[in-house]
């Protein structure tokens, strides 16, 4: 399985150069990346929620700095920009 970071980066150069069409798509992809997120985070002893929280914020305000363009939608209280 590749690094989650790799597959977060990549997931992010798709955006910004508009390989993925259509809102459907782009939900399908990213809940398919947050859970990759989730189910390979490390989490500690103490404070595991707030650790997958921190996880999938970092995520997706990365994938909202990548994608400016498009459809609102909120996830997780998240602002997500898709097209």
């Amino acid at each position: 399985m590749p690094d989650v970071q790799a597959l977060v980066n990549d997931f992010v150069l798709k955006l910004k150069r508009r390989k993925i069409e259509g809102s459907h798509a782009s939900a399908r992809q990213t809940a398919e990346l947050l859970r990759s997120v989730v189910s390979h985070q490390r989490m500690p002893h103490t404070n595991q929620a707030a650790a997958l929280i921190d996880a999938v914020k970092g995520v997706g305000e990365l994938l909202i700095a990548a994608n400016t363009v498009g459809t609102r939608f909120q996830f997780a209280g998240f602002n997500l920009l898709l097209f």
